[in-house]
């Protein structure tokens, strides 16, 4: 009897493990490549173009003892591009990313460094591979934390923490301070869908 009742307990884990493990794979490929989920460190963030409708993420990807911002696109095939990343192989540890359009299309991704407590900002033009060299947000000594984003037709707000204190500050799009294109590069043109090679194992239609 005792051995039945062993025997049934440890049906029972096994099935509650293997629900578990599929309910964390059936969530997760939603907004990331499932080969780099084992690097998400933490601050996962999406958004979908209103241009395209595609959707893109960004996250703090854990690599060796500094960590990254990953931004990786799905195109409407249900396929993940190629992550790029910010940061990367510079000593310093970039987090808390965050990811707003505006009305044209242009995706703007915020992120700060730990080790400086900086807070910059970079842009990736509509139907542009590569995005703008960074701009500085934060003044000088402050360490700022926790950015969010908001887009209007004439300005990006960038909202961040010192603190307790919360800052707000906005560049006008017109100024155009995101012009030098000379950042990471790796993103497929959006109005190519004929990429043959990537990660398609999240659900697909997502808009």
């Amino acid at each position: 009897m005792r051995e039945r009742s062993m025997f049934s307990r440890l049906i029972l884990v096994s099935v509650l493990a293997v629900a578990t493990a599929a309910q964390a794979r059936s969530v997760d490929p939603l907004v990331t490549p499932s080969r780099y989920l084992g690097h998400v460190d933490t601050g996962l963030v999406s958004a979908s173009s209103p241009f395209d409708g595609r959707l893109w993420s960004a996250w703090t990807y854990r690599a060796g003892a500094e960590t990254d911002i990953a931004v990786s696109v799905r195109g409407t095939n249900g396929i993940w591009s190629e992550p790029v990343f910010l940061g990367l192989g510079d000593g310093k540890s970039q987090m808390d990313p965050a990811l707003v359009f505006d009305l044209w299309g242009n995706l703007y991704v915020a992120h700060t460094v730990r080790e400086t407590g900086s807070l910059q900002v970079v842009k990736l033009a509509v139907d542009a591979t590569r995005m703008s060299s960074s701009v500085l947000v934060s003044a000088p000594g402050e360490r700022a934390a926790s950015p969010t984003l908001m887009a209007t037709n004439q300005s990006l707000v960038i909202g961040y923490r010192i603190g307790t204190k919360v800052v707000l500050k906005s560049v006008a799009l017109t100024a155009e301070p995101f012009g030098i294109q000379d950042g990471p590069d790796g993103f497929p043109p959006s109005r190519n869908e004929s990429e043959d090679s990537g990660d398609s194992d999240g659900p697909t239609g997502i808009h």
